[in-house]
């Protein structure tokens, strides 16, 4: 792998692990864009287009959220590894509804009794407008019977975030949803399945 290629999935493992923040390059993804500027113009044609298109991606992260992040850097790596990618919402985490993006301290307070239930029952109890581990669990399922149907015989790689990971693992180990917590992998980590 071109050193270039390498320091790019480096870069990208740990904006993964800080969560997007644009903050593992020091002077963030703009000044790794000008690096990449200049290995463009130093490869041979054919893969020129891959440096500029990967250079634009790279201009572009600062403006995006965490989670167009995600999906720039996903991008980001398909190309310099020339992998077809697609993007499917039901991998998406689960939808915490009016809870997203609020502290748990926040949430206790302006939903006390219904964070006591989901205590109670996680696997069923879901936040206003949200939706449950169960509810999760299905459309997980479903498209992950899509891509095994689709890509029999095949390698695949699916990027999603911990809990669906964990979710698909409930899946492909044959194990209950309530064993759901304990297999969520570690930030950047991945698992491998033969099916």
């Amino acid at each position: 792998m071109p050193p270039a290629l390498d320091t790019l999935f480096r870069v990208l493992a740990q904006e993964k692990k800080i969560g997007y923040a644009d903050k593992s390059m020091i002077g963030g993804m703009d000044k790794f864009a000008e690096v990449w500027d200049r290995e463009a113009a130093s490869v041979q044609a054919r893969s020129r287009a891959l440096y500029v298109e990967i250079a634009s991606a790279l201009r572009n992260y600062a403006s995006q959220t965490p989670e167009e992040r995600e999906q720039s850097a996903g991008r980001m790596l398909a190309l310099a590894a020339r992998l077809q990618i697609h993007t499917d919402v039901r991998l998406r985490e689960i939808n915490q509804g009016e809870w997203q993006g609020l502290r748990l301290n926040e949430i206790q307070a302006r939903y006390a009794e219904l964070y006591q239930q989901r205590e109670q029952d996680p696997l069923e109890i879901a936040p206003p407008g949200g939706e449950s581990i169960l509810q999760m669990q299905q459309r997980a399922f479903k498209v992950l019977d899509e891509i095994l149907r689709r890509h029999a015989g095949e390698t695949v790689a699916i990027v999603c975030h911990g809990l669906t990971i964990a979710v698909i693992r409930v899946r492909l180990d044959g194990r209950s949803i309530e064993e759901v917590w304990g297999l969520i992998p570690k930030n950047g980590g991945w698992v491998e399945y033969e099916v």
